[in-house]
């Protein structure tokens, strides 16, 4: 069963903005959830309920700022879809097996969105979607209660096989990230399980993310929640916006030519050390070298004197000035001239006078 697959497809993916849903085992419908739900409803373009414990006697759930699309009503189980008011909704459908197994789709104008819940119980039977319902893309999430070890349980059942079953005859990738939380946190076994699982078509999974949400009172289920990402996205930052300073690539010359001059500190001392011809020998071959390669490129960034501060602590090791020594007498003790920028480029001639360092 392909899981996270994130290979190509010859048809291309959802297009138009992102679509974001959320799903919860809601453990019975109450007004006090249905004002944490609520703050949802900014957030998610459609929200699904499993085990509502509606029964026909009960009044429909609300939820302020979306509106009820379908709903199946039973007193222990039920489920229920709200969606934003402006959603276009083309089609709805709901079906209720003979063991109670529910499912509500809605039929959006490019994707349909199925809600499943599948009673422990009940064996998992899938029930083919009506044409006026089918889509060029599918999701369904929900409460399937099956396990497999795809998904995080320790073993396979059989619900677990019939879903996998069903994801490959139905081009289905399941959403699942072992690093997230578990959507169920069982009392009785004090550890959590993925009984709450998001599948979509396989031309959209590389688009589509999953998250696990905070966990609703009174109920042992945490909400789930998937973003399916439009086709064509905006750039973070426009492109009016950017510039392209170097700033990052004269950090790490800097950083560079800085490890070289530790290194070539290891040459000289009060007492001992290397001859001055060999210590601006080394200057050059090393820490220059690196500071000026591809300077023409960057030599009008208004970041280069990172670069030239790491060379100023090249040149006081070559002549042993102390910290205050000027810059232009600093270069001149060294027999090297001062970084130049002339014409764009980064220019330097280097004078053939021994170094004055003694």
């Amino acid at each position: 069963m392909p899981v996270g697959s994130r290979q190509r497809h010859r048809y291309l993916p959802l297009s138009g903005p992102a679509l974001s849903i959320v799903s919860i085992n809601i453990k019975g419908f109450s007004g006090c959830k249905a004002e944490i739900l609520a703050t949802m409803a900014n957030r998610f373009d459609i929200l699904r309920m499993q085990e509502t414990h509606s029964g026909p006697a009960q009044h429909r759930p609300t939820i302020p700022g979306m509106k009820l699309a379908a709903e199946t009503r039973h007193r222990q189980y039920g489920s229920a879809v709200f969606s934003r008011p402006n959603l276009k909704i083309e089609e709805v459908w709901t079906h209720t097996t003979e063991g109670n197994m529910e499912t509500i789709t809605v039929a959006l104008p490019n994707i349909s969105v199925t809600s499943v819940y599948k009673p422990p119980t009940i064996p998992f039977l899938y029930t083919e979607l009506p044409e006026r319902c089918k889509r060029r893309f599918h999701i369904s999430i929900g409460d399937f209660n099956a396990h497999s070890t795809s998904w995080g349980y320790e073993n396979n059942n059989q619900d677990g096989d019939e879903v996998e079953t069903w994801l490959e005859s139905k081009h289905l990738t399941l959403i699942h990230n072992a690093k997230l939380h578990k959507s169920f946190h069982s009392a009785r076994w004090k550890r959590g399980y993925n009984p709450d699982l998001a599948c979509v078509s396989s031309d959209i999974a590389s688009r589509t993310e999953k998250e696990v949400l905070d966990p609703i009172p009174h109920t042992h289920h945490r909400p789930i929640a998937i973003t399916v990402r439009s086709a064509l996205q905006a750039t973070t930052v426009p492109f009016r916006r950017r510039t392209l300073s170097f700033k990052k690539h004269l950090e790490n010359t800097k950083a560079k030519v800085n490890t070289r001059n530790n290194i070539r500190r290891k040459l000289v001392n009060y007492k001992w050390g290397a001859d001055p011809s060999t210590i601006r020998a080394t200057a050059m071959a090393l820490c220059f070298s690196t500071a000026e390669y591809a300077c023409s490129s960057w030599s009008r960034s208004r970041h280069t004197k990172l670069v030239d501060t790491a060379l100023n602590d090249t040149c006081h090791i070559i002549t042993g000035c102390v910290k205050t020594t000027l810059v232009p007498c600093l270069y001149a003790l060294a027999g090297i001239s001062p970084p130049l920028k002339m014409n764009g480029e980064h220019r330097r001639q280097t004078s053939d006078t021994p170094c004055m360092a003694t």
